[in-house]
Protein backbone atom coordinates (compact mmCIF):
# COMPACT_ATOMS: atom_id res chain seq x y z
CA UNK A 1 0.00 0.00 0.00
CA UNK A 2 1.12 3.65 -0.77
CA UNK A 3 -0.23 7.24 0.06
CA UNK A 4 -0.42 10.63 -1.03
CA UNK A 5 -1.10 13.60 -0.43
CA UNK A 6 -3.72 15.05 -3.54
CA UNK A 7 -4.39 18.80 -4.39
CA UNK A 8 -7.74 19.54 -6.45
CA UNK A 9 -10.13 22.06 -6.38
CA UNK A 10 -12.74 21.82 -3.13
CA UNK A 11 -15.61 21.18 -5.21
CA UNK A 12 -14.23 18.75 -7.68
CA UNK A 13 -12.81 16.39 -5.08
CA UNK A 14 -15.04 13.83 -6.39
CA UNK A 15 -13.90 13.89 -9.77
CA UNK A 16 -10.48 13.99 -8.66
CA UNK A 17 -11.19 10.79 -6.62
CA UNK A 18 -13.03 9.40 -9.84
CA UNK A 19 -9.54 9.57 -11.57
CA UNK A 20 -7.52 8.14 -9.26
CA UNK A 21 -9.48 5.00 -9.09
CA UNK A 22 -9.05 4.53 -12.79
CA UNK A 23 -5.31 3.52 -11.48
CA UNK A 24 -6.25 1.99 -8.67
CA UNK A 25 -9.32 0.91 -8.27
CA UNK A 26 -9.44 -0.42 -4.53
CA UNK A 27 -7.97 3.36 -3.78
CA UNK A 28 -9.70 5.28 -0.90
CA UNK A 29 -9.73 8.92 0.50
CA UNK A 30 -8.80 8.08 4.35
CA UNK A 31 -7.83 11.62 5.48
CA UNK A 32 -9.63 15.08 4.38
CA UNK A 33 -7.40 18.09 4.84
CA UNK A 34 -8.93 21.17 3.68
CA UNK A 35 -9.16 23.25 0.63
CA UNK A 36 -9.41 20.24 -1.50
CA UNK A 37 -6.38 18.92 -0.02
CA UNK A 38 -6.80 15.24 1.07
CA UNK A 39 -4.78 12.18 1.79
CA UNK A 40 -5.12 8.93 -0.47
CA UNK A 41 -4.46 5.32 -0.16
CA UNK A 42 -3.62 2.96 -3.30
CA UNK A 43 -3.39 -0.72 -2.71
CA UNK A 44 -0.46 -1.27 -5.23
CA UNK A 45 3.13 0.40 -4.56
CA UNK A 46 3.85 4.22 -5.10
CA UNK A 47 6.07 3.75 -8.48
CA UNK A 48 3.26 1.36 -10.10
CA UNK A 49 1.00 4.00 -9.37
CA UNK A 50 2.68 7.33 -10.61
CA UNK A 51 3.24 5.56 -13.71
CA UNK A 52 -0.33 4.87 -14.28
CA UNK A 53 -1.63 8.30 -12.89
CA UNK A 54 1.02 9.49 -15.82
CA UNK A 55 -0.82 7.86 -18.84
CA UNK A 56 -4.03 8.45 -17.80
CA UNK A 57 -3.43 12.29 -18.13
CA UNK A 58 -5.14 13.42 -15.45
CA UNK A 59 -7.90 16.82 -15.18
CA UNK A 60 -8.94 17.11 -11.79
CA UNK A 61 -5.71 16.19 -9.86
CA UNK A 62 -3.26 19.21 -9.97
CA UNK A 63 -0.88 17.85 -7.72
CA UNK A 64 0.59 14.57 -6.04
CA UNK A 65 2.66 13.67 -3.19
CA UNK A 66 3.94 11.05 -1.64
CA UNK A 67 3.86 10.49 1.87
CA UNK A 68 6.78 8.17 3.43
CA UNK A 69 7.32 9.43 6.83
CA UNK A 70 4.64 11.20 9.16
CA UNK A 71 5.71 12.95 12.38
CA UNK A 72 4.21 14.62 15.00
CA UNK A 73 4.82 18.83 15.39
CA UNK A 74 4.98 20.96 18.64
CA UNK A 75 4.77 24.17 16.74
CA UNK A 76 7.66 25.48 17.77
CA UNK A 77 10.40 25.72 15.20
CA UNK A 78 13.34 25.28 17.66
CA UNK A 79 11.49 21.11 17.60
CA UNK A 80 9.95 21.03 14.44
CA UNK A 81 12.78 21.52 11.54
CA UNK A 82 15.39 19.07 13.27
CA UNK A 83 12.23 17.00 13.59
CA UNK A 84 11.22 17.33 9.58
CA UNK A 85 15.10 17.05 8.58
CA UNK A 86 16.08 14.37 10.62
CA UNK A 87 12.96 12.17 8.94
CA UNK A 88 13.71 12.81 5.98
CA UNK A 89 16.85 11.44 6.27
CA UNK A 90 16.13 8.11 5.20
CA UNK A 91 13.95 8.73 2.16
CA UNK A 92 16.03 11.40 0.45
CA UNK A 93 18.38 9.75 -1.58
CA UNK A 94 19.38 13.26 -3.10
CA UNK A 95 23.29 13.04 -3.89
CA UNK A 96 26.02 15.45 -4.33
CA UNK A 97 25.36 17.71 -7.50
CA UNK A 98 22.45 16.82 -7.86
CA UNK A 99 19.19 18.95 -8.60
CA UNK A 100 16.47 19.42 -5.94
CA UNK A 101 14.01 21.67 -4.53
CA UNK A 102 11.89 21.70 -1.58
CA UNK A 103 8.11 22.23 -1.39
CA UNK A 104 6.17 22.59 1.77
CA UNK A 105 2.70 23.68 2.39
CA UNK A 106 1.87 24.39 6.01
CA UNK A 107 -2.01 24.77 7.22
CA UNK A 108 -2.60 25.85 11.25
CA UNK A 109 -2.28 28.99 13.12
CA UNK A 110 -0.51 27.53 16.07
CA UNK A 111 3.19 27.20 14.40
CA UNK A 112 6.30 29.90 14.87
CA UNK A 113 7.20 29.79 11.71
CA UNK A 114 5.94 29.33 7.90
CA UNK A 115 6.70 26.95 5.08
CA UNK A 116 9.26 29.14 4.27
CA UNK A 117 11.28 28.61 7.02
CA UNK A 118 11.17 24.99 6.36
CA UNK A 119 12.15 25.19 2.97
CA UNK A 120 15.43 27.08 3.94
CA UNK A 121 16.16 25.61 6.80
CA UNK A 122 15.89 21.82 4.45
CA UNK A 123 17.29 23.31 1.50
CA UNK A 124 20.25 24.51 3.13
CA UNK A 125 21.47 20.97 4.57
CA UNK A 126 20.89 19.46 1.11
CA UNK A 127 22.89 22.37 -0.09
CA UNK A 128 25.87 22.05 2.17
CA UNK A 129 25.94 18.37 1.51
CA UNK A 130 27.14 19.08 -1.92
CA UNK A 131 23.49 18.63 -3.70
CA UNK A 132 22.32 21.84 -6.11
CA UNK A 133 19.32 23.58 -4.80
CA UNK A 134 17.15 24.99 -7.59
CA UNK A 135 14.65 28.35 -7.09
CA UNK A 136 13.90 29.25 -10.93
CA UNK A 137 9.66 28.49 -11.27
CA UNK A 138 10.71 27.97 -14.81
CA UNK A 139 13.04 25.15 -14.47
CA UNK A 140 11.08 23.83 -11.44
CA UNK A 141 8.03 23.06 -13.58
CA UNK A 142 10.21 21.65 -17.11
CA UNK A 143 13.13 19.63 -15.44
CA UNK A 144 10.79 16.58 -15.21
CA UNK A 145 13.70 14.28 -13.25
CA UNK A 146 14.38 16.90 -10.57
CA UNK A 147 13.98 15.47 -7.26
CA UNK A 148 11.30 17.41 -4.90
CA UNK A 149 11.09 17.17 -1.13
CA UNK A 150 7.68 16.91 -0.05
CA UNK A 151 6.65 18.61 2.89
CA UNK A 152 2.90 19.05 4.16
CA UNK A 153 2.01 20.17 7.88
CA UNK A 154 -1.13 20.12 8.78
CA UNK A 155 -1.84 21.01 12.25
CA UNK A 156 0.03 18.81 14.65
CA UNK A 157 0.78 16.38 11.98
CA UNK A 158 3.65 16.45 9.61
CA UNK A 159 3.82 14.05 5.67
CA UNK A 160 7.17 14.03 4.05
CA UNK A 161 8.11 12.47 0.75
CA UNK A 162 10.64 12.76 -2.00
CA UNK A 163 9.43 12.09 -5.48
CA UNK A 164 10.17 14.21 -8.85
CA UNK A 165 8.62 16.84 -11.05
CA UNK A 166 7.11 13.88 -13.47
CA UNK A 167 5.73 12.12 -11.24
CA UNK A 168 4.14 14.83 -8.61
CA UNK A 169 2.61 16.30 -11.81
CA UNK A 170 3.42 19.77 -11.60
CA UNK A 171 6.20 21.64 -10.87
CA UNK A 172 4.94 22.91 -7.42
CA UNK A 173 2.66 21.80 -4.64
CA UNK A 174 1.35 25.74 -4.29
CA UNK A 175 0.92 27.59 -7.66
CA UNK A 176 -0.76 30.61 -5.54
CA UNK A 177 3.02 31.60 -3.53
CA UNK A 178 4.82 31.50 -6.84
CA UNK A 179 2.06 33.73 -8.96
CA UNK A 180 1.42 36.12 -5.99
CA UNK A 181 5.10 37.60 -6.70
CA UNK A 182 3.85 39.19 -9.61
CA UNK A 183 2.44 42.38 -7.91
CA UNK A 184 -0.87 44.23 -8.49
CA UNK A 185 -3.08 43.30 -11.09
CA UNK A 186 -5.92 43.92 -13.29
CA UNK A 187 -7.67 40.92 -12.01
CA UNK A 188 -6.62 37.28 -10.46
CA UNK A 189 -7.75 35.71 -14.15
CA UNK A 190 -4.64 37.25 -15.00
CA UNK A 191 -2.53 34.47 -12.68
CA UNK A 192 -4.56 31.75 -13.71
CA UNK A 193 -3.15 32.85 -17.64
CA UNK A 194 -0.09 33.04 -16.47
CA UNK A 195 -0.13 29.38 -14.68
CA UNK A 196 -1.70 28.18 -18.40
CA UNK A 197 1.08 29.35 -20.18
CA UNK A 198 3.51 27.39 -18.01
CA UNK A 199 1.77 24.54 -17.71
CA UNK A 200 1.14 23.83 -21.15
CA UNK A 201 4.92 25.58 -22.08
CA UNK A 202 3.21 27.81 -24.46
CA UNK A 203 4.90 30.93 -25.17
CA UNK A 204 2.88 34.11 -26.66
CA UNK A 205 3.45 35.12 -30.05
CA UNK A 206 4.11 38.12 -31.72
CA UNK A 207 1.15 39.52 -33.66
CA UNK A 208 -2.50 39.80 -32.87
CA UNK A 209 -5.01 38.58 -30.47
CA UNK A 210 -8.47 37.63 -29.93
CA UNK A 211 -9.46 37.82 -26.16
CA UNK A 212 -13.33 36.46 -26.13
CA UNK A 213 -15.24 37.26 -22.30
CA UNK A 214 -12.06 39.76 -21.63
CA UNK A 215 -13.73 42.32 -18.69
CA UNK A 216 -12.41 43.60 -16.72
CA UNK A 217 -8.89 42.73 -19.28
CA UNK A 218 -6.97 40.47 -17.22
CA UNK A 219 -5.66 38.36 -19.97
CA UNK A 220 -5.78 40.75 -22.00
CA UNK A 221 -3.25 42.68 -20.22
CA UNK A 222 -1.17 40.19 -19.94
CA UNK A 223 -0.74 39.95 -23.55
CA UNK A 224 -0.44 43.51 -24.32
CA UNK A 225 2.25 43.44 -21.81
CA UNK A 226 4.47 40.51 -23.99
CA UNK A 227 3.88 42.74 -27.13
CA UNK A 228 0.65 41.85 -28.79
CA UNK A 229 -2.13 44.05 -30.67
CA UNK A 230 -5.10 42.50 -28.37
CA UNK A 231 -8.92 42.60 -29.54
CA UNK A 232 -10.84 42.42 -26.60
CA UNK A 233 -14.69 40.81 -26.67
CA UNK A 234 -16.61 41.84 -24.33
CA UNK A 235 -19.98 44.41 -23.20
CA UNK A 236 -18.86 45.19 -20.21
CA UNK A 237 -16.25 47.60 -19.63
CA UNK A 238 -12.69 46.94 -19.71
CA UNK A 239 -10.44 48.53 -16.95
CA UNK A 240 -8.87 51.99 -17.50
CA UNK A 241 -5.80 50.94 -17.79
CA UNK A 242 -6.12 48.61 -20.32
CA UNK A 243 -8.46 50.77 -22.62
CA UNK A 244 -5.66 53.37 -22.02
CA UNK A 245 -3.01 50.53 -23.84
CA UNK A 246 -2.28 51.44 -27.29
CA UNK A 247 -2.26 48.23 -28.21
CA UNK A 248 -5.61 47.32 -27.21
CA UNK A 249 -9.01 47.49 -29.36
CA UNK A 250 -12.12 47.38 -27.15
CA UNK A 251 -14.99 45.65 -28.75
CA UNK A 252 -18.01 45.67 -26.76
CA UNK A 253 -20.18 43.15 -27.88
CA UNK A 254 -20.93 39.37 -27.17
CA UNK A 255 -18.46 36.78 -28.37
CA UNK A 256 -20.90 34.94 -30.52
CA UNK A 257 -22.25 39.03 -32.13
CA UNK A 258 -18.32 39.24 -33.17
CA UNK A 259 -18.19 39.69 -36.81
CA UNK A 260 -14.98 41.54 -37.40
CA UNK A 261 -12.39 40.08 -39.87
CA UNK A 262 -8.80 39.36 -39.26
CA UNK A 263 -6.44 36.80 -38.95
CA UNK A 264 -4.85 36.30 -35.13
CA UNK A 265 -2.07 34.67 -33.72
CA UNK A 266 -3.73 33.62 -30.67
CA UNK A 267 -7.39 32.76 -29.75
CA UNK A 268 -8.40 33.32 -25.66
CA UNK A 269 -11.72 32.33 -24.32
CA UNK A 270 -12.80 33.09 -20.77
CA UNK A 271 -16.13 33.37 -20.80
CA UNK A 272 -18.43 32.79 -18.00
CA UNK A 273 -20.63 30.50 -19.78
CA UNK A 274 -21.52 26.35 -20.25
CA UNK A 275 -18.49 24.45 -21.83
CA UNK A 276 -21.04 23.47 -24.66
CA UNK A 277 -21.58 27.25 -25.71
CA UNK A 278 -18.39 28.30 -25.27
CA UNK A 279 -17.01 25.53 -27.13
CA UNK A 280 -19.93 26.24 -30.04
CA UNK A 281 -18.49 29.91 -30.20
CA UNK A 282 -14.78 28.86 -30.05
CA UNK A 283 -15.36 26.63 -33.23
CA UNK A 284 -17.35 29.38 -35.36
CA UNK A 285 -14.33 31.87 -34.99
CA UNK A 286 -11.52 29.76 -35.79
CA UNK A 287 -11.35 30.60 -39.03
CA UNK A 288 -10.34 33.67 -38.08
CA UNK A 289 -6.93 32.20 -36.57
CA UNK A 290 -3.95 31.39 -38.30
CA UNK A 291 -3.35 28.10 -39.23
CA UNK A 292 -1.39 25.73 -36.70
CA UNK A 293 -1.99 28.72 -34.16
CA UNK A 294 -3.25 27.85 -30.44
CA UNK A 295 -6.06 28.78 -28.81
CA UNK A 296 -6.75 28.79 -24.74
CA UNK A 297 -10.37 28.14 -23.17
CA UNK A 298 -11.60 27.66 -19.52
CA UNK A 299 -14.76 25.44 -19.01
CA UNK A 300 -16.82 26.55 -16.73
CA UNK A 301 -17.82 23.42 -14.62
CA UNK A 302 -20.54 24.65 -12.65
CA UNK A 303 -22.53 21.21 -12.94
CA UNK A 304 -22.64 18.04 -10.50
CA UNK A 305 -20.88 16.21 -12.98
CA UNK A 306 -18.43 18.14 -14.29
CA UNK A 307 -16.63 14.95 -16.39
CA UNK A 308 -20.11 14.68 -18.57
CA UNK A 309 -19.41 18.76 -19.04
CA UNK A 310 -15.76 18.03 -20.63
CA UNK A 311 -17.59 14.86 -22.49
CA UNK A 312 -20.13 17.31 -24.22
CA UNK A 313 -17.45 19.80 -25.01
CA UNK A 314 -14.76 18.12 -26.41
CA UNK A 315 -16.19 16.44 -29.41
CA UNK A 316 -17.71 19.40 -30.48
CA UNK A 317 -13.86 21.25 -30.09
CA UNK A 318 -12.77 18.57 -32.20
CA UNK A 319 -14.92 19.90 -35.20
CA UNK A 320 -11.97 22.57 -35.62
CA UNK A 321 -8.97 21.88 -33.30
CA UNK A 322 -6.38 19.61 -32.09
CA UNK A 323 -7.57 19.22 -28.42
CA UNK A 324 -4.22 18.75 -26.85
CA UNK A 325 -4.90 19.06 -23.15
CA UNK A 326 -7.03 19.95 -20.42
CA UNK A 327 -6.09 20.68 -17.05
CA UNK A 328 -7.64 21.96 -14.05
CA UNK A 329 -5.21 24.68 -12.58
CA UNK A 330 -4.23 25.72 -8.99
CA UNK A 331 -5.56 29.31 -10.02
CA UNK A 332 -9.14 27.69 -12.13
CA UNK A 333 -11.63 27.58 -9.27
CA UNK A 334 -14.87 25.27 -10.35
CA UNK A 335 -13.16 25.42 -14.10
CA UNK A 336 -10.56 23.62 -16.40
CA UNK A 337 -8.62 24.79 -18.95
CA UNK A 338 -8.46 23.64 -22.21
CA UNK A 339 -5.16 23.98 -24.66
CA UNK A 340 -5.83 23.72 -28.85
CA UNK A 341 -4.57 24.54 -31.75
CA UNK A 342 -5.74 25.04 -35.21
CA UNK A 343 -4.25 22.45 -38.02
CA UNK A 344 -2.47 23.48 -40.53
CA UNK A 345 -5.98 22.08 -42.95
CA UNK A 346 -8.91 21.48 -42.45
CA UNK A 347 -8.51 17.92 -43.62
CA UNK A 348 -6.46 17.22 -40.84
CA UNK A 349 -9.14 17.96 -37.92
CA UNK A 350 -8.33 15.25 -35.20
CA UNK A 351 -7.74 14.94 -31.19
CA UNK A 352 -4.28 14.33 -29.77
CA UNK A 353 -5.65 14.06 -26.29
Amino acid sequence: MSRFIVTTAPKLQKAALAELKRADGNLVKSTDFKNGVFLAEAQMGASKFNERLIRIDLIFVKHIMPVQEKIHLSGRKSSDLPSILESLSPVCTIHTEERFCVQCRRIGTEHDYNSKDVEVFVGNYYKDKGSVPVFDDTEAQTNNGKKVIGIYLFNEEGYLGLTTVRKSLNGHCDEYRIFSRQGKQISRAEAKLREALRKFTLTIPCGRALDLGAAPGGWTNVLADAGMKVTSVDPAELDIRVTSLPSVTHVKAKAEEYTMGGQFDLLLNDMNRSPRTSATIMVRLATHLKPGAFALMTAKLVSRDPERLIGEMVPILKRAYHVLSIKSLFHNRREATVLMQRPDSPERVHATR
